[in-house]
């Protein structure tokens, strides 16, 4: 898979004289089970999210030139998650990881049917037409 420049990765026309980049937005919604990812749902089907260990998952979504990820929402009724980190981001690979923690700083799992938000930001080539 290339750099992102397909359907989702539409830039607006531009003239040839002022190409440059474009961002795009995408997002994904997690509910979260016993020491699990009960549900999730994004906009794009190349965006995916798994649990690889206590507090810890895996994000992947279209290679791209840059991202951002940014943490929308999170909700935790049990209050057992206080932060949300991104600790580690390859925009050309696609991939990130996530790491959750408590008020003591440890990587925690989020409580069933905690939620979390996640949008994707991503600079895209232009197209030039």
């Amino acid at each position: 898979m290339g750099i992102l420049s397909g359907p989702m990765g539409m830039c607006p026309s531009y003239d040839i004289s002022f190409m440059r980049p474009c961002w795009m937005e995408s997002w994904i919604e997690l509910v979260f089970g016993a020491s699990s990812i009960a549900s999730s749902q994004a906009d794009h089907p190349d965006i995916t999210i798994t649990r690889t260990g206590v507090g810890v998952y895996n994000l992947t979504y279209p290679p791209t030139l840059n991202s951002k990820i940014v943490v929308d929402e999170i909700f935790s009724a049990a209050r057992t998650v206080s932060g949300v980190l991104v600790t580690a981001k390859s925009a050309t690979a696609g991939t990130a990881t996530i790491s959750v923690i408590n008020n003591a700083g440890s990587l925690t799992d989020p409580a069933t049917n905690d939620t979390m938000l996640l949008s994707i930001f991503m600079k895209t080539e232009a197209t030039g037409t």
